[in-house]
């Protein structure tokens, strides 16, 4: 972590890191700020990426918080834990050439529009059940399967917007029941 337990801070690196599968890189996040890591050289991600709420933190619908930057970046951390920012937000990690970003978004909305839509539940039902290592592909809690969790993350805030509520049309809330319906219960799996 680049910031002392409990305290947002910076770390600059010279030269090139590279994570094992096994380590981890713990971020705090807090209600404008986060810790940055600056490598002077390559990064090679790999592992666990922790998010860590700050005590009494709240978070802004859209806040971009950069948590490392590197000349490149190879990869992405997976699995992604911490990624429940409250208020039926998360965050979610944004893979840049040079940087890595979290954005403060809605739970379920795979195409960070601001809208937990039709086109959010329908990216999650292609990816459903399948490994993956991205928010987009309706992984929203990190843990790199689009799974029954994640489903409940979508369905908790569908039609949600920056401004919100959209009703969903009965079609849609139709697809979503049936969807709910075919899914098996916790213990049948």
């Amino acid at each position: 972590s680049p910031g002392a337990a409990g305290q947002v801070g910076t770390m600059n690196l010279v030269g090139d890191l590279a994570w094992s599968d096994l380590g981890e890189f713990r971020v705090h996040v807090d209600s404008g700020e986060a810790d940055l890591a600056m490598i002077e050289g390559a990064a090679g991600l790999s592992g666990t990426l922790v998010l860590e709420q700050m005590p009494g933190a709240r978070y802004v619908l859209g806040t971009t918080y950069s948590i490392l930057t590197a000349e490149t970046i190879a990869s992405r951390f997976s699995p992604i834990t911490g990624t429940d920012a409250g208020d039926g937000f998360g965050f979610v990690p944004i893979y840049d050439p040079h940087e890595v970003l979290v954005r403060v978004s809605l739970a379920g909305d795979a195409d960070l529009d601001d809208h937990v839509s039709f086109a959010d539940f329908l990216t999650l039902q292609a990816n459903y059940l399948k490994p993956v290592v991205q928010h987009a592909d309706g992984d929203f809690n990190g843990d790199g399967l689009v799974s029954l969790l994640d489903f409940t993350l979508l369905q908790t805030n569908f039609g949600r917007t920056a401004d919100g509520f959209n009703a969903p049309t009965p079609e849609e809330s139709a697809a979503l029941a049936a969807f709910a319906a075919s899914v098996p219960e916790p213990q049948a799996l």
